[in-house]
């Protein structure tokens, strides 16, 4: 099942990331996240952006969000986009099933544009976001790779609600 983040949800989020961090190359960030500034974090962004989680029996297994939303005039609103599944669930097909829900939802709700920064050794996160259709878009000198994908082609709405993730959100996450 797929639905919105729930406070409940955040530890498990906040121990994924701390974990990749101290096992892996995965994050250009080397220390550990501190719980508590997380936690206020996340609950001031899933307010506004879409955090989902995929669970499995109950148990959170992925989670994808836009931690970070943009509008660059023409361009319309664009947000940048974190995925991340539990240590022990990765490459399972998780986090490409909770990304394609994110991708869904970014587009009904009038985003154009979706990004995402990914270091080069993480070999997951290139192939993962290639498989889901995202485009190369350079370095720009940077150490991470950045991907592109257009989701809205053509079609550059702006969300006219200003808080699109109130009561009506349990229903429009696509499962």
């Amino acid at each position: 099942m797929i639905r919105m983040l729930k406070d409940e949800d955040i530890f498990a989020v906040w121990w994924w990331l701390n974990w990749y961090t101290t096992h892996t190359r995965s994050f250009r960030r080397q220390e550990p996240l501190d719980n508590r500034k997380f936690t206020e974090t996340v609950r001031q962004a899933k307010a506004d952006m879409p955090w989902l989680v995929l669970l499995e029996d109950d148990v959170p297994c992925a989670l994808a969000c836009i931690h970070e939303r943009s509008c660059t005039g023409d361009a319309g609103w664009g947000g940048s986009v974190l995925v991340c599944t539990a240590p022990d669930r990765r490459r399972q097909g998780y986090g490409r099933r909770i990304l394609k829900a994110l991708m869904e939802l970014a587009e009904k709700d009038g985003y154009a544009y979706l990004q995402a920064a990914v270091i080069p050794e993480n070999e997951a996160g290139h192939a993962l976001l290639n498989r889901c259709g995202f485009a190369a878009a350079g370095n720009n000198g940077e150490e991470v790779r950045r991907y592109e994908f257009a989701a809205n082609a053509g079609r550059m709405d702006t969300p006219e609600n200003t808080d699109p993730y109130g009561a009506v959100r349990p229903g429009r996450v696509p499962v």
